[in-house]
Protein backbone atom coordinates (compact mmCIF):
# COMPACT_ATOMS: atom_id res chain seq x y z
CA UNK A 1 0.00 0.00 0.00
CA UNK A 2 1.19 3.58 -0.97
CA UNK A 3 1.63 6.01 1.37
CA UNK A 4 0.27 9.59 -0.24
CA UNK A 5 2.45 11.99 -1.17
CA UNK A 6 1.95 15.95 -1.78
CA UNK A 7 1.78 15.59 -5.13
CA UNK A 8 -0.51 12.33 -5.06
CA UNK A 9 -3.23 14.16 -3.13
CA UNK A 10 -2.65 17.59 -5.96
CA UNK A 11 -3.22 14.45 -8.35
CA UNK A 12 -5.97 13.08 -7.13
CA UNK A 13 -7.73 16.72 -7.01
CA UNK A 14 -6.70 17.42 -10.48
CA UNK A 15 -8.34 13.82 -11.44
CA UNK A 16 -11.37 14.41 -9.60
CA UNK A 17 -11.49 17.99 -11.52
CA UNK A 18 -11.31 15.97 -15.07
CA UNK A 19 -14.46 14.22 -17.04
CA UNK A 20 -13.80 10.24 -17.70
CA UNK A 21 -11.45 9.78 -20.25
CA UNK A 22 -9.51 7.63 -22.21
CA UNK A 23 -7.03 7.93 -19.31
CA UNK A 24 -9.41 7.99 -16.70
CA UNK A 25 -12.60 5.97 -14.99
CA UNK A 26 -14.68 6.32 -12.11
CA UNK A 27 -16.18 3.43 -10.10
CA UNK A 28 -18.45 4.38 -7.08
CA UNK A 29 -17.94 0.52 -5.96
CA UNK A 30 -14.89 -1.88 -6.20
CA UNK A 31 -14.98 -4.70 -8.49
CA UNK A 32 -16.08 -7.83 -6.70
CA UNK A 33 -13.29 -9.88 -7.85
CA UNK A 34 -13.05 -11.60 -4.54
CA UNK A 35 -16.69 -12.79 -3.90
CA UNK A 36 -18.56 -15.88 -2.50
CA UNK A 37 -20.58 -15.75 -5.39
CA UNK A 38 -17.92 -17.36 -7.98
CA UNK A 39 -20.27 -16.44 -10.65
CA UNK A 40 -20.55 -13.10 -9.89
CA UNK A 41 -16.69 -12.70 -9.18
CA UNK A 42 -15.87 -14.21 -12.49
CA UNK A 43 -18.02 -11.70 -13.85
CA UNK A 44 -16.53 -9.06 -12.42
CA UNK A 45 -12.87 -10.00 -12.92
CA UNK A 46 -14.04 -9.99 -16.73
CA UNK A 47 -15.12 -6.28 -16.03
CA UNK A 48 -11.85 -5.66 -14.42
CA UNK A 49 -9.80 -7.11 -16.61
CA UNK A 50 -11.89 -4.89 -19.68
CA UNK A 51 -11.54 -1.91 -17.96
CA UNK A 52 -7.90 -1.78 -17.19
CA UNK A 53 -7.26 -2.78 -21.56
CA UNK A 54 -8.89 -0.20 -22.11
CA UNK A 55 -7.15 1.96 -20.33
CA UNK A 56 -4.19 1.29 -20.80
CA UNK A 57 -4.63 0.94 -25.17
CA UNK A 58 -4.32 3.85 -25.17
CA UNK A 59 -4.69 5.32 -29.16
CA UNK A 60 -3.77 9.18 -28.45
CA UNK A 61 -0.72 11.03 -28.50
CA UNK A 62 -1.70 14.51 -26.59
CA UNK A 63 -3.34 12.30 -23.75
CA UNK A 64 -1.11 10.01 -23.52
CA UNK A 65 2.17 9.77 -20.62
CA UNK A 66 1.89 6.06 -20.05
CA UNK A 67 -0.41 6.15 -16.94
CA UNK A 68 -4.10 5.81 -16.31
CA UNK A 69 -6.16 6.21 -13.18
CA UNK A 70 -9.40 4.54 -11.70
CA UNK A 71 -10.58 6.09 -9.22
CA UNK A 72 -12.71 4.00 -6.55
CA UNK A 73 -15.36 5.34 -4.22
CA UNK A 74 -16.63 7.71 -6.65
CA UNK A 75 -19.80 8.87 -7.98
CA UNK A 76 -20.12 10.50 -11.93
CA UNK A 77 -22.49 11.86 -13.86
CA UNK A 78 -22.06 12.37 -17.50
CA UNK A 79 -18.67 11.25 -16.88
CA UNK A 80 -17.87 13.90 -14.46
CA UNK A 81 -17.33 13.65 -10.33
CA UNK A 82 -20.80 14.58 -8.68
CA UNK A 83 -19.36 15.24 -5.27
CA UNK A 84 -20.99 11.41 -4.26
CA UNK A 85 -18.66 8.61 -3.23
CA UNK A 86 -18.41 5.61 -0.93
CA UNK A 87 -16.59 3.66 1.58
CA UNK A 88 -14.25 1.18 0.12
CA UNK A 89 -13.33 -1.87 2.15
CA UNK A 90 -11.29 -3.32 -0.06
CA UNK A 91 -7.49 -4.25 1.26
CA UNK A 92 -6.14 -6.66 -1.14
CA UNK A 93 -3.35 -5.02 -3.74
CA UNK A 94 -1.67 -8.12 -4.26
CA UNK A 95 -4.59 -9.68 -5.93
CA UNK A 96 -4.82 -7.00 -8.52
CA UNK A 97 -1.37 -7.69 -8.90
CA UNK A 98 -1.93 -11.04 -9.42
CA UNK A 99 -4.97 -11.16 -11.75
CA UNK A 100 -3.23 -8.87 -13.85
CA UNK A 101 -0.11 -10.95 -13.99
CA UNK A 102 -1.88 -14.44 -15.00
CA UNK A 103 -4.31 -12.46 -17.45
CA UNK A 104 -2.58 -9.61 -19.12
CA UNK A 105 0.48 -9.40 -21.57
CA UNK A 106 3.07 -7.52 -21.49
CA UNK A 107 4.00 -6.38 -18.26
CA UNK A 108 2.78 -3.61 -16.59
CA UNK A 109 2.28 -1.91 -13.27
CA UNK A 110 -0.63 -1.37 -11.02
CA UNK A 111 -0.17 0.16 -7.67
CA UNK A 112 -2.95 1.30 -5.32
CA UNK A 113 -3.49 3.93 -3.22
CA UNK A 114 -5.63 5.23 -0.54
CA UNK A 115 -7.32 8.16 0.30
CA UNK A 116 -10.30 9.65 2.44
CA UNK A 117 -12.42 12.08 0.74
CA UNK A 118 -14.81 14.08 2.41
CA UNK A 119 -16.48 16.60 -0.55
CA UNK A 120 -19.05 18.54 -2.39
CA UNK A 121 -19.36 18.40 -5.85
CA UNK A 122 -16.62 21.56 -6.29
CA UNK A 123 -14.77 21.12 -3.05
CA UNK A 124 -12.34 18.32 -2.06
CA UNK A 125 -10.84 17.75 1.62
CA UNK A 126 -8.51 14.29 1.33
CA UNK A 127 -7.09 12.82 4.25
CA UNK A 128 -3.64 10.65 4.44
CA UNK A 129 -5.52 9.59 8.01
CA UNK A 130 -8.55 8.13 8.42
CA UNK A 131 -11.15 10.51 9.76
CA UNK A 132 -14.71 10.10 10.88
CA UNK A 133 -17.25 11.05 8.20
CA UNK A 134 -14.46 10.72 5.78
CA UNK A 135 -15.34 7.64 3.00
CA UNK A 136 -11.77 5.84 1.86
CA UNK A 137 -11.25 5.49 -1.84
CA UNK A 138 -8.88 3.87 -3.93
CA UNK A 139 -6.66 5.16 -6.68
CA UNK A 140 -5.09 2.28 -8.82
CA UNK A 141 -2.36 3.96 -11.29
CA UNK A 142 -1.86 1.73 -13.85
CA UNK A 143 1.80 2.35 -15.38
CA UNK A 144 2.22 0.69 -18.91
CA UNK A 145 4.66 1.55 -22.02
CA UNK A 146 3.24 3.99 -24.58
CA UNK A 147 3.35 2.52 -27.96
CA UNK A 148 2.51 -1.50 -26.63
CA UNK A 149 -0.49 -3.51 -27.62
CA UNK A 150 -1.74 -5.15 -24.21
CA UNK A 151 -3.68 -8.24 -24.55
CA UNK A 152 -5.29 -10.97 -22.69
CA UNK A 153 -2.56 -13.86 -22.66
CA UNK A 154 -5.30 -16.75 -21.97
CA UNK A 155 -8.96 -17.44 -21.70
CA UNK A 156 -11.29 -16.02 -19.27
CA UNK A 157 -15.46 -17.11 -18.79
CA UNK A 158 -16.84 -20.16 -18.22
CA UNK A 159 -19.74 -21.36 -20.66
CA UNK A 160 -21.28 -23.90 -17.97
CA UNK A 161 -22.63 -20.74 -15.86
CA UNK A 162 -23.29 -18.62 -19.05
CA UNK A 163 -20.16 -16.47 -18.42
CA UNK A 164 -18.98 -15.51 -22.46
CA UNK A 165 -15.23 -16.37 -22.67
CA UNK A 166 -13.34 -13.70 -23.41
CA UNK A 167 -10.41 -15.76 -25.51
CA UNK A 168 -6.27 -15.49 -25.66
CA UNK A 169 -5.74 -12.17 -27.74
CA UNK A 170 -8.50 -10.41 -26.86
CA UNK A 171 -8.30 -7.14 -25.86
CA UNK A 172 -10.16 -3.19 -25.40
CA UNK A 173 -9.38 0.20 -25.92
CA UNK A 174 -11.57 3.35 -25.20
CA UNK A 175 -12.73 6.38 -27.28
CA UNK A 176 -13.36 9.00 -24.62
CA UNK A 177 -15.57 7.61 -21.88
CA UNK A 178 -16.58 4.36 -23.44
CA UNK A 179 -14.95 1.11 -23.60
CA UNK A 180 -14.61 -1.11 -26.56
CA UNK A 181 -13.52 -4.22 -28.81
CA UNK A 182 -9.43 -3.13 -30.01
CA UNK A 183 -9.27 -3.24 -33.88
CA UNK A 184 -6.62 -3.87 -36.15
CA UNK A 185 -6.68 -0.46 -37.12
CA UNK A 186 -6.45 0.31 -33.26
CA UNK A 187 -2.98 -1.68 -33.23
CA UNK A 188 -1.31 -0.05 -35.90
CA UNK A 189 -2.37 3.64 -34.19
CA UNK A 190 -0.69 2.40 -31.15
CA UNK A 191 2.09 0.56 -32.44
CA UNK A 192 3.31 4.31 -34.42
CA UNK A 193 3.50 5.29 -30.74
CA UNK A 194 6.16 2.46 -30.24
CA UNK A 195 8.13 3.42 -33.78
CA UNK A 196 7.99 7.01 -32.70
CA UNK A 197 9.67 6.16 -28.97
CA UNK A 198 12.21 3.77 -31.48
CA UNK A 199 13.00 6.76 -33.45
CA UNK A 200 13.50 8.90 -30.44
CA UNK A 201 16.04 6.89 -29.17
CA UNK A 202 17.80 6.69 -32.19
CA UNK A 203 18.62 10.24 -32.80
CA UNK A 204 18.99 10.23 -28.84
CA UNK A 205 21.98 7.57 -29.54
CA UNK A 206 23.03 9.66 -32.67
CA UNK A 207 23.57 12.95 -30.30
CA UNK A 208 25.17 10.94 -27.93
CA UNK A 209 27.53 9.36 -29.58
CA UNK A 210 28.39 12.37 -31.62
CA UNK A 211 28.77 14.32 -28.20
CA UNK A 212 31.01 11.41 -26.83
CA UNK A 213 33.08 11.44 -29.74
CA UNK A 214 33.70 15.44 -29.26
CA UNK A 215 34.83 14.92 -25.68
CA UNK A 216 37.30 11.89 -26.57
CA UNK A 217 39.29 13.85 -29.20
CA UNK A 218 39.44 16.61 -26.76
CA UNK A 219 40.61 14.52 -23.85
CA UNK A 220 42.93 12.39 -26.23
CA UNK A 221 44.60 15.71 -27.58
CA UNK A 222 44.96 16.69 -24.21
CA UNK A 223 46.70 13.66 -23.20
CA UNK A 224 48.75 14.34 -26.28
CA UNK A 225 52.65 15.77 -27.00
CA UNK A 226 51.39 17.91 -29.60
CA UNK A 227 49.42 19.28 -27.22
CA UNK A 228 52.31 19.69 -24.23
CA UNK A 229 54.79 21.02 -27.11
CA UNK A 230 52.90 23.74 -27.96
CA UNK A 231 54.30 27.17 -26.22
CA UNK A 232 52.07 29.78 -28.24
CA UNK A 233 49.70 31.22 -26.15
CA UNK A 234 47.31 30.26 -28.39
CA UNK A 235 46.55 26.94 -29.51
CA UNK A 236 43.76 26.58 -32.43
CA UNK A 237 43.12 23.30 -32.56
CA UNK A 238 42.22 23.20 -28.97
CA UNK A 239 40.07 26.63 -29.40
CA UNK A 240 38.37 25.18 -32.36
CA UNK A 241 37.50 21.40 -30.19
CA UNK A 242 36.22 23.40 -27.01
CA UNK A 243 33.91 25.66 -29.16
CA UNK A 244 32.90 22.65 -30.48
CA UNK A 245 31.53 21.61 -27.24
CA UNK A 246 30.38 25.02 -26.53
CA UNK A 247 28.22 24.82 -29.32
CA UNK A 248 26.60 21.72 -28.24
CA UNK A 249 26.62 22.89 -24.60
CA UNK A 250 22.83 22.74 -24.42
CA UNK A 251 23.16 19.09 -25.20
CA UNK A 252 25.90 18.68 -23.08
CA UNK A 253 24.17 19.26 -20.09
CA UNK A 254 21.16 17.47 -21.02
CA UNK A 255 23.20 13.79 -21.93
CA UNK A 256 26.38 14.47 -19.51
CA UNK A 257 25.91 17.18 -17.09
CA UNK A 258 28.36 19.27 -18.56
CA UNK A 259 28.36 22.93 -17.45
CA UNK A 260 31.72 25.26 -17.92
CA UNK A 261 34.44 24.34 -20.44
CA UNK A 262 37.13 26.54 -20.00
CA UNK A 263 41.22 26.90 -21.06
CA UNK A 264 43.98 29.51 -19.56
CA UNK A 265 47.33 29.90 -21.03
CA UNK A 266 50.35 31.97 -19.43
CA UNK A 267 54.19 31.61 -20.25
CA UNK A 268 54.54 29.06 -17.89
CA UNK A 269 51.18 27.58 -16.96
CA UNK A 270 48.66 26.48 -19.06
CA UNK A 271 45.93 24.63 -18.11
CA UNK A 272 42.35 23.47 -19.31
CA UNK A 273 39.05 22.82 -16.74
CA UNK A 274 36.32 20.67 -17.44
CA UNK A 275 33.08 20.80 -15.04
CA UNK A 276 31.40 17.38 -15.57
CA UNK A 277 28.63 17.01 -13.70
CA UNK A 278 29.98 16.02 -9.68
CA UNK A 279 33.64 16.50 -11.19
CA UNK A 280 36.05 19.15 -11.80
CA UNK A 281 39.20 17.98 -14.45
CA UNK A 282 42.14 19.86 -14.78
CA UNK A 283 44.98 19.56 -16.88
CA UNK A 284 48.00 21.32 -16.02
CA UNK A 285 52.09 21.23 -17.63
CA UNK A 286 53.80 21.99 -14.03
CA UNK A 287 52.69 18.11 -14.17
CA UNK A 288 52.65 17.05 -17.82
CA UNK A 289 49.66 14.23 -18.25
CA UNK A 290 49.01 14.26 -14.80
CA UNK A 291 45.42 15.26 -14.08
CA UNK A 292 43.83 16.98 -10.67
CA UNK A 293 40.28 16.09 -9.63
CA UNK A 294 38.28 17.84 -6.67
CA UNK A 295 34.89 16.40 -5.52
CA UNK A 296 33.77 19.93 -3.58
CA UNK A 297 34.11 22.10 -6.98
CA UNK A 298 37.79 23.55 -6.53
CA UNK A 299 40.62 22.35 -8.04
CA UNK A 300 43.54 21.72 -5.28
CA UNK A 301 45.38 18.55 -6.59
CA UNK A 302 46.84 16.46 -6.98
CA UNK A 303 44.74 14.12 -4.97
CA UNK A 304 44.40 10.75 -4.36
CA UNK A 305 41.46 8.62 -5.89
CA UNK A 306 43.54 5.40 -5.61
CA UNK A 307 46.79 4.23 -3.97
CA UNK A 308 48.52 7.00 -6.07
CA UNK A 309 48.32 10.45 -7.99
CA UNK A 310 45.56 10.06 -10.40
CA UNK A 311 46.88 10.27 -14.24
CA UNK A 312 45.16 11.94 -16.97
CA UNK A 313 44.33 8.00 -18.46
CA UNK A 314 42.47 7.68 -14.99
CA UNK A 315 40.85 10.79 -15.39
CA UNK A 316 39.61 10.04 -19.01
CA UNK A 317 38.55 6.46 -17.98
CA UNK A 318 36.74 7.78 -15.36
CA UNK A 319 34.95 10.33 -17.25
CA UNK A 320 33.70 8.24 -19.82
CA UNK A 321 32.06 5.41 -17.13
CA UNK A 322 30.34 8.82 -16.02
CA UNK A 323 28.89 9.04 -19.61
CA UNK A 324 27.94 5.59 -20.60
CA UNK A 325 26.28 5.35 -16.83
CA UNK A 326 24.39 8.25 -17.89
CA UNK A 327 23.79 6.92 -20.91
CA UNK A 328 22.43 3.55 -19.72
CA UNK A 329 20.60 4.71 -16.84
CA UNK A 330 18.64 8.28 -18.09
CA UNK A 331 18.11 6.99 -21.95
CA UNK A 332 19.09 3.52 -22.03
CA UNK A 333 21.45 4.19 -25.29
CA UNK A 334 24.86 2.00 -24.94
CA UNK A 335 28.29 3.40 -26.57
Amino acid sequence: MNKISNISLSLIIELLSTPECVYLDFKSKMYKIQNSDKKLELIQRKEFIKDVLGLINNKTIENNNGRAYIIIGVEEENGKYNGKHNYIEFDNSQLLIQLKNELIIPHFDINQTEFYLSSKTDEFDLSLERINNYDRCLLLTLVYQKGTVYELKKKIGNTSIDIPYYYKGTSFTRDGSHTRRITQEDRERILKHYNKRVEEKINEYKTGKYLFDLIQELLEYLESKQYWDNKERKDEKINTKILSLIDNIEDLRKYFGINIINEERGYYNKKITILEGRFIITFRNSKPFESFIDKKGSVSGPIKLYDGETSASDIKDLIYYEIKTKLKSKYNLTI
